[in-house]
């Protein structure tokens, strides 16, 4: 189990990781690669492809946020 400073660090990574993407153009987001650690134990992450409308999309081998 996390503690909550650890907790607290997560979510702002994960802030951070928002923002970012909220902040790039369309036209990048097709061609950029996001990479987002989804679970709070680390022990599994996320690939996608392209990033739309604040969603990851799915894609051959990627997973969905």
């Amino acid at each position: 189990m996390l503690t909550f400073v650890e907790l607290e660090k997560k979510f702002l990574e994960y802030k951070i990781l928002n923002d970012k993407l909220n902040n790039t153009s369309s036209s990048s987001k097709e061609i950029m690669e996001f990479y987002w650690d989804r679970d709070m134990n680390n022990d599994k992450s996320i690939k996608a492809k392209t990033f739309k409308m604040n969603n990851f999309e799915n894609s051959r081998n990627y997973l969905k946020a």
